[in-house]
């Protein structure tokens, strides 16, 4: 009998530490799982977080270049009423000034850029700024393919070889390269003085557009000896 009861309390006992490490193993199982569901969790939530600013970026770039491309559409668009006026000599003149204000957003943008380096200007100021630049350079650059396109059938429609020798023809030519050098020489001057700051803005686009002028002068009469001379039977 007694033996009965000793062999029954141990059953009891065996039991009793079974359920125990049946519980604990049961624990652990259920913590392993709930950190492993927080771990997903949490790296959904940055998954979406980077993606979010991923997207706002994107957004923000398409939104500027939808800006840019509008701006220039728009410029396209109005050709003949706001951008070619049909005067010969005024749609000359706008022409070359089209072409100054270009040079000066170039250095602008250069000046902008050397600030951003040396920490003058914040990346988000830089970039605003910057944009706005190379927005007014991108309507500049449609309405010069306009201008050009008028100032260059005007030119042709009154366009004259020049005459003489061969080698007057070509003392011509040499002296319209001495000349382009020159002013390539006066124009990199021009803008040093704009990019260092000694000259104003508007002071800048006025000698510009003296320059331009005469480059377009001295394209011309080079293309126009080169026709005289190949007629002549000239190779270079």
């Amino acid at each position: 009998m007694k033996k009965m009861i000793f062999t029954a309390i141990f059953a009891v006992l065996l039991l009793s530490g079974c359920t125990q490490a049946n519980g604990e193993k049961m624990t652990q199982s259920i913590q392993s799982s709930s950190l492993a569901q927080s771990a997903q969790s949490q790296s959904a939530v940055s998954s979406e977080s980077s993606s979010a600013a991923q997207s706002m970026a994107s957004s923000s770039a398409q939104s500027t270049a939808s800006s840019s491309e509008s701006a220039v559409s728009s410029s396209r668009s109005s050709t003949l009423s706001d951008v070619v006026t049909g005067d010969a000599a005024t749609d000359e003149e706008n022409y070359y000034r089209n072409k100054a204000e270009q040079e000066a957003i170039d250095v602008e943008i250069d000046n902008l850029e050397a600030k951003y380096r040396i920490g003058e200007l914040d990346r988000d100021t830089f970039i605003v700024q910057k944009q706005e630049l190379e927005l007014q350079e991108n309507v500049l650059e449609a309405e010069e393919d306009l201008l050009e396109d008028v100032v260059d059938m005007n030119y042709r429609m009154n366009r004259t070889l020049p005459e003489g020798t061969l080698e007057q023809l070509l003392e011509q030519l040499r002296q319209v390269e001495t000349d382009g050098r020159a002013l390539e020489v006066e124009e990199n001057t021009l803008k040093q003085d704009y990019r260092a700051g000694n000259i104003t803005r508007e002071d800048f686009v006025t000698k510009m557009v003296e320059i331009v002028r005469q480059e377009e002068a001295l394209d011309r009469q080079e293309d126009a000896l080169e026709d005289a001379l190949e007629r002549m039977g000239w190779d270079d």
